[in-house]
């Protein structure tokens, strides 16, 4: 696979002559970034790159509690989600040889509210004896698939950068 670069333009203000603030525009430096092939996950359901890595981070994209074995999202509700993506999220850190403590950020996309706790006790039980990751929740109104819980996930492979 061949990597993908973004450039764009950086902002800057910068003092002139008369210490005056004036707007300038630079070229910023160029990002890379990778996708990665994984035959642990689930083969997506629409067109994305479920994973990317752009220089020591690798990000993956919004998983849904779909079951490697039949692609389809398991049954059960919220509990059964949250462990499948949690299953599935395990899957890939082996296939990729780096462990949970890379992990640093986690998005939660909630179609369910009211069923928040489920989904707590569960996140609790994976990262009990772990420093667990920093964490966004949302509350949405519906999700792909009819899914009740939408997890996406933040890694900093790179140990400068820890």
């Amino acid at each position: 696979m061949t990597g993908h670069s973004i450039g764009s333009i950086k902002d800057v203000y910068v003092l002139n002559e008369n210490n005056k603030m004036t707007w300038s525009a630079t070229p910023a430096t160029a990002v890379t970034w990778t996708p990665l092939v994984s035959r642990a996950l689930p083969a997506p359901h629409f067109a994305y790159s479920p994973v990317v890595r752009a220089g020591g981070f690798i990000f993956v994209s919004g998983m849904v509690g779909l079951d490697p074995a039949h692609g389809g999202l398991v049954d059960g509700g919220m509990a059964a989600e949250v462990q499948q993506i949690l299953i599935n999220l395990s899957e890939l850190c082996k296939e990729l040889t780096f462990g949970l403590e890379k992990l640093m950020l986690v998005r939660i996309y909630c179609a369910d509210f009211s069923q928040f706790g489920v989904l707590n006790q569960h996140w609790q039980a994976f990262f009990e004896g772990r420093t667990p990751p920093a964490r966004t929740s949302l509350g949405v109104d519906a999700l792909p698939l009819g899914a009740l819980v939408e997890m996406e996930f933040q890694f900093a492979i790179d140990s400068s950068l820890l």
